[in-house]
């Protein structure tokens, strides 16, 4: 895998590369030192110096631009380069001769095989392929922005879930809170509510029954966090059904509260017929 990337482009790739790209890099363990063009990146060729592999997005504006053929410049003085054709253009010399590096055709955005060619050369691996984890994305994105809670069903190992839910927490819904349903708080309803208020940034001291749910409500209607986003769930981390009741309530009362339940197995299969997030149920978004 290669240790320090650096991906160089133009203003008009920018939105791409922050969106898809970079996303797609970091979940899968790189480590991206910076981006050219993004807010005016002043220390772009010292981070070129310090990264063994520089990734030019290739385009039109990207040839015109002198700026960035000074970073190709010292790029393929100091590093590897991989270049990415992102639209059709007259390829420099250094990239179009008999010892080019090999390029990778994403003119196409939706060529899988593309994709597939790219996370190999860099030895990156996301545990599905690139455009299945970035569609996951944009669908959990989508449900949250209509106000829909989310099943997330990870099928297999090594998918890269909880990166997943960094990326959605770090970049899109920054007023996420992440609840680890395998804590062991989470195995009482005093220690689940206590949780759920403490990753919510609402920490209390959490009254007896049946105030500690009046008080779980009343903390997540003043709290600024909106989107709720539970890992690990299964048959024996499944938290408490009373509580459930009171987010799931919530989430379908128009007060803009919204669920992501992720787990390695079916809902139905670790929660009883009548638990309350099957009525209504979830949207499931499949990954793996």
């Amino acid at each position: 895998m290669a240790d320090k990337i650096f991906i160089s482009c133009a203003t008009a790739q920018v939105q791409w590369v922050m969106n898809d790209l970079l996303p797609i890099f970091t979940a899968a363990g790189a480590d991206v030192l910076g981006v050219s063009d993004y807010q005016a990146n002043a220390g772009a060729l010292e981070q070129i110096e310090a990264a063994n592999m520089v990734i030019p997005v290739l385009s039109p504006e990207y040839i015109e631009n002198a700026t960035l053929q000074r970073e190709m410049d010292v790029a393929t003085d100091n590093a590897e380069i991989l270049p990415i054709l992102f639209t059709e253009c007259d390829l420099p010399p250094s990239l179009s001769g008999a010892y080019a590096p090999e390029l990778v055709d994403l003119r196409d955005l939706q060529n899988r095989a593309a994709w597939e060619q790219l996370m190999t050369l860099l030895k990156l691996n996301a545990g599905v392929h690139p455009l299945d984890w970035l569609a996951a994305r944009d669908i959990i994105k989508d449900h949250f922005r209509e106000g829909r809670s989310v099943y997330l069903h990870i099928r297999r190992k090594y998918v890269k879930w909880r990166e997943l839910l960094q990326h959605l927490k770090a970049d899109i819904f920054k007023d996420a809170a992440i609840i680890d349903l395998q804590s062991d708080a989470a195995n009482s309803r005093s220690g689940f509510i206590e949780l759920i208020l403490q990753e919510a940034d609402m920490p209390t001291v959490v009254p007896d029954p049946p105030n500690d749910l009046i008080t779980l409500e009343q903390k997540l209607r003043l709290a600024s966090t909106r989107h709720l986003m539970f890992r690990g769930g299964d048959r024996d981390a499944c938290g408490d059904p009373a509580v459930w009741e009171v987010l799931h309530g919530m989430a379908q009362d128009g007060s803009d509260h919204v669920l992501l339940i992720q787990s390695r197995e079916i809902l139905s299969s670790w929660m009883r017929k009548d638990h309350p997030l099957l009525h209504p149920p979830l949207q499931v978004v499949e990954l793996g």
